[in-house]
């Protein structure tokens, strides 16, 4: 089991932060061996630069057995607003480290992941790149390395948002949304699972 998660890290001994700075954001994963009675830490982003500042990392296991991770680049000063990475050892250690998804556009916002069995790597997520808004489903067949849009579910404002497999045929998306604000309410959308692969 793998689950994804975000840490903050302390600035240099005689710096004038106080760590809240975006630039001491960074992913890390918790996993565990058998079945969730005991944990360790995977992975860990450490190396703060003020470029990637991974948050709120997502994460998916691949067709070929590698864990990918998606996360928002919190403030950082790389092209685009998410950054990914991927994992051959179950999420020990990144093959490397947090890089660019110029792919997905958008605002900076928590996303979703869902490898589709026998299916693509689905992301869901704003699309709007100005506003938290416009909540969209995107495609990958290549494991997360290019995107396209397969699905705007409508232009209102929307925010964060979760994937899940329902069953063969169908997924399940739930995401924050509303009319003048997308904090309003909650909607989950049944979405054919052949649809967002094309």
């Amino acid at each position: 089991m793998v689950a994804p998660a975000n840490h903050s890290t302390p600035p240099p001994v005689g710096s004038a932060d106080t760590g809240a700075e975006p630039r001491y954001y960074g992913g890390h994963c918790l996993i565990s061996d058998d079945g969730g009675e005991s944990w360790r830490i995977g992975f860990v982003d450490d190396t703060p630069d003020g470029v990637v500042n991974a948050n709120e990392s997502c994460a998916a296991q691949l067709p070929d057995g590698l864990v990918y991770f998606n996360a928002r680049n919190q403030g950082g000063t790389a092209p685009g607003v998410r950054v990914d990475a991927r994992s051959a050892d179950g999420g020990g250690t990144l093959l490397r480290p947090y890089a660019p998804q110029t792919g997905l556009v958008g605002p900076v916002v928590q996303g979703s992941v869902l490898q589709v069995p026998d299916g693509p790597l689905l992301f869901a997520g704003p699309s709007d790149p100005d506003a938290r808004a416009a909540m969209a489903v995107r495609v990958s067949h290549d494991g997360g390395r290019d995107w396209a849009t397969a699905l705007v579910l409508s232009a209102d404002p929307a925010a964060y948002s979760d994937l899940v497999a329902l069953s063969p045929t169908t997924v399940g998306l739930l995401y924050e949304t509303g009319a003048s604000s997308p904090y309003e309410t909650l909607t989950f959308a049944r979405i054919p699972a052949a649809a967002p692969g094309g």
